[in-house]
């Protein structure tokens, strides 16, 4: 599981009463994470994460990859995204994420690497 922070800044009115609406038990996604999280104070909401190609618009082949629900954990207007990978078959052959890395201020800027929380060993 990766965890990347601040990847995208907040838009929208903060002072909106809407919730997001939760598509996952977020203990059901990881009990860890939410565990470790809520004794910090964070909000966690679950949100749907579809891969998206960088310069077409559409889904990336590595779509298939992701896990479809991510961990969005907010404390002090901070955000942290928890998202979560898979192995997948590809052309006969079996891959996994080697490295991932986060735009620090859209596409084309400095890249960060984004920080292993967990591996498949825990």
């Amino acid at each position: 599981m990766f965890a990347m922070d601040n990847i995208k800044k907040e838009s929208g009115n903060k002072e909106s009463t809407d919730k997001p609406k939760d598509i996952a038990n977020i203990k059901d996604l990881d009990k860890d994470i939410a565990e470790k999280e809520n004794k910090n104070g964070a909000k966690l909401y679950s949100v749907p994460v579809i891969l998206w190609h960088a310069s077409d618009s559409k889904e990336s082949m590595g779509n298939g990859a992701i896990v479809k629900t991510a961990i969005v954990s907010e404390k002090d207007g901070k955000y942290t995204y928890y998202v979560d990978f898979n192995g997948m078959p590809f052309f006969g052959m079996y891959g996994h994420l080697w490295d991932l890395s986060v735009y620090e201020n859209g596409l084309g800027t400095a890249k960060s690497p984004a920080k292993v929380e967990k591996d498949k060993d825990g």
